[in-house]
């Protein structure tokens, strides 16, 4: 048998189900995708605006060196 898992069932619940002999996969989260898309940037020093279905970076107007102290 095939099952799709909720990712709230955690690790634990799929590895039960494999060592059973059934067929198991689960619902990507958001961490997931964060993890995925963070392992091709350099993340030093950005800010990371996450929300469900994209992750953007913030970047501001002007490169902070040129701002000036309000």
């Amino acid at each position: 048998m095939n099952l799709k898992l909720d990712e709230n069932l955690g690790h634990t619940a799929a590895e039960l189900f494999r060592q059973a002999g059934h067929g198991v996969e689960t619902v990507p989260t958001h961490d997931d995708v964060l993890l995925a898309a963070l392992a091709q940037e350099t993340i030093t020093g950005k800010l990371w605006t996450v929300q469900r279905g994209r992750i953007r970076e913030y970047r501001p107007d002007r490169p902070e060196e040129e701002r000036e102290d309000a």
